[in-house]
C-alpha cells in the first residue's frame, strides 16, 4: 500500500510540473520584464533587429580562421513538429539574412523568414534598500 501511494504521489507530482514547463519561456515579438525576447525578421540581420527594439542582439564568438560571431535565431520549422534554433552568422564584417539550422539528422536548412533573440542589458545601478527615503 505504501509503494502503491509513493507511486500514485510520484505520478500526480510528474504530470503537475510537466503541464508547467514549456521549452521556450520567452514570448515572441515582447520582451519578458528586463530579460529578452524573440523578434522576427525577414532576411534582416538580428544585430539591425535587436538595435531597433534598443537591446542587444544575443551572439557568441566563435572561431574559424579568425574570431567571427553568430547570433541566436530560431525558424518555424515545416520540416519538424515547432521551431528549430540556428545561428545568424556574422562573416567578414557582412552580416547574412538568413538563419541557418542543422537538426538531429545533419540536415542544413536555411530560412530569410526567422526570428532574433534579443537581451535588454541589466541596468547597472542597484535597487534602493527596504525603508530607504523617497526623493
Amino acid at each position: 500500500m505504501k509503494k502503491l501511494l509513493k507511486g500514485l504521489m510520484l505520478v500526480m507530482t510528474v504530470g503537475v510540473f510537466s503541464t508547467s514547463l514549456m521549452a521556450d519561456p520567452i514570448p515572441d515579438s515582447s520582451f519578458m520584464p528586463g530579460a529578452a525576447g524573440w523578434f522576427p525578421s525577414i532576411a534582416t540581420p538580428c544585430l539591425d533587429i535587436c538595435l531597433k527594439q534598443r537591446a542587444k542582439a544575443e551572439n557568441e564568438a566563435y572561431v574559424s580562421d579568425t574570431t567571427k560571431k553568430t547570433y541566436v535565431c530560431k525558424i518555424n520549422a515545416r520540416f519538424a513538429k515547432g521551431e528549430l534554433y540556428g545561428n545568424n552568422f556574422y562573416d567578414n564584417g557582412q552580416l547574412k539574412n538568413q538563419c541557418m539550422v542543422v537538426d538531429h539528422k545533419g540536415n542544413i536548412y536555411v530560412d530569410r523568414q526567422f526570428k532574433c533573440l534579443c537581451v535588454i542589458p541589466k541596468t547597472l545601478n542597484p535597487p534602493e534598500p527596504p525603508g530607504a527615503p523617497i526623493q
